[in-house]
Formats: C-alpha cells, structure tokens, sequence
C-alpha cells in the first residue's frame, strides 16, 4: 500500500491558515505512523508546488517547502516519456483537469498507486483511486 501526495495537499499541510490545514495534518500523522505505507510525488507536483507557493506566499516560503519535501521520506517519482504522452492523451480528453492533475492519474497507475491525499474533487471520478480528503 502506498500513497501519492497532490500539490493542494502539501500546500495545505504548510499553511496553517489554508481551509484545509487541519485534515491535511491529520492525514500526514496517518502518514508518519505508517497507515499507508510509502508515500510518493513526482517532480511536476514539485515543481507545481514550489511555484505556487512562490506566487501566493513568497520565495522564501516555496524554498523551505522544497527543502521539505527533498528532505523528507517522500519519494519523487520522475515523470517518464511513455507517463508524459499517456498524460497528455488524458488531457486532451478532459477539460476539468489540468496537465499536471493527468500526469498523476497516469503515473499512479504506472507505479500502482492507490491512495491520493488531495482536496482536488475532479479525482474522484477515477474509480480506481482511493481520494483521501
């Protein structure tokens, strides 16, 4: 079993007034206490989320959610090429998701992934994902 973090839920989990925060640290104790065992992102989440914790907060803050993340258990999944068409497939079929969103759904899949800590509602309609929220 293993889980894949999303950009709102990082993004949650570092802001403390986010609307989110709350259920994001419940989440991430399940985390720590090893609920779900591994616990994944790639490196469009990262990227997606160092930028816009930059355009909301301030590139101080985008840096020491980066160092987070690169320093923590996380693993930073690479998007690879065959990930990168597959999404881009996925994008051009679906309007309510964004590129990086496609890039999740296929590399979950790619790496057997079942679990997605997100506040993203547009996941739920892929039923071989288990939202957490």
């Amino acid at each position: 079993m293993s889980v894949f973090l999303d950009t709102g839920f990082i993004l949650a989990l570092a802001n403390d007034t986010d609307q989110y925060h709350k259920t994001a640290l419940k989440l991430s104790e399940l985390m720590e206490n090893n609920e779900f065992g591994s616990v994944f992102t790639s490196d469009y989440v990262f990227d997606e989320t160092v930028t816009l914790a930059m355009v909301r907060k301030n590139h101080l803050k985008a840096v020491e959610i980066g160092d987070f993340l690169l320093d923590s258990k996380i693993e930073i999944l690479a998007i690879s090429q065959t990930n990168f068409d597959n999404a881009w497939k996925l994008f051009k079929e679906r309007k309510n998701l964004s590129f990086t969103d496609c890039t999740i759904i296929k590399i979950m899949d790619e790496n057997n992934i079942k679990n997605l800590a997100t506040f993203d509602k547009e996941f739920k309609q892929f039923k071989n994902i288990n939202v957490l929220m």
